[in-house]
């Protein structure tokens, strides 16, 4: 009587092929005489090249032994009480991992109109060990801008939501993208001079005038207020000009 070969009847690969994830070979083997022989049977992890990667049931793919579009293959092998073999496998292909970041920040936190906006992106990482690079975009007020560096000048206008967003790209594919944004703050506006006249020679009836001159940083129209107020802090006036009495 001959011996009934046995036969692997199904493996197949689990998981992402991908750097850094774990692939799960899983096999059926089965025997006319001896049975279900499925955790007898035992596994080689090679490439397209012929180089054993591994001995086990699974296989942790690494920038080390395995590259974008490799060919990895899971060969199951049977043998039965008889000395009877089969085997069988299956393929993957290694497929490229999207770099990431960190963090992205925008500085200053609180801009005035004219600063200049740096986009910082930390952190940048590829599982695949490619060179990574990061693209940018700015917005103000949800309308992209051209400006496609790291930077973006004023003048803003005071109110504005500016954003950042980075992205990171390995050459092949981007990665998730990350955004940081601030709102342009009003600087306030200074008086820069400040004149009463007359000076001297002032008596009980004397109309004094009190001038000033004022800017703002932003460029914003500015309105100048005034207060006359004595030693004792009492309001006596409140226009550019005040007419003395006894």
């Amino acid at each position: 009587v001959e011996n009934t070969l046995p036969v692997v009847s199904s493996v197949s690969i689990e998981g992402e092929p991908m750097t850094g994830e774990i692939l799960l070979c899983e096999a059926v083997a089965m025997d006319l005489n001896d049975g279900d022989l499925s955790d007898g049977v035992t596994y080689a992890w090679i490439n397209q090249n012929g180089d054993a990667l591994g001995e086990e049931s699974s296989l942790t793919l690494t920038a080390e032994n395995s590259s974008l579009d490799d060919e990895i293959t899971c060969s199951v092998s049977v043998v039965d009480t008889d000395g009877g073999e089969h085997s069988s496998s299956d393929l993957v292909v290694v497929g490229n991992t999207a770099p990431t970041l960190n963090v992205v920040t925008l500085s200053p936190a609180a801009p005035n109109s004219l600063d200049t906006l740096l986009c910082t992106a930390e952190g940048m990482a590829d599982i695949d060990e490619d060179e990574v690079t990061v693209l940018y975009q700015w917005s103000i007020d949800g309308e992209v801008q051209d400006e496609e560096s790291d930077t973006l000048e004023g003048p803003f206008a005071v109110g504005s939501e500016i954003e950042c967003s980075a992205t990171p790209n390995d050459t092949k594919v981007d990665g998730d993208a990350l955004s940081d944004s601030v709102v342009v703050l009003n600087t306030p506006a200074q008086i820069e001079d400040l004149e009463i006249t007359p000076k001297v020679g002032i008596v009980a009836d004397t109309l004094v005038s009190c001038e000033a001159t004022a800017s703002d940083f932003d460029g914003e129209d500015v309105e100048v207020s005034y207060e006359w107020s004595t030693q004792n802090g009492t309001v006596i006036g409140e226009a550019s000009s005040l007419q003395l009495s006894a």
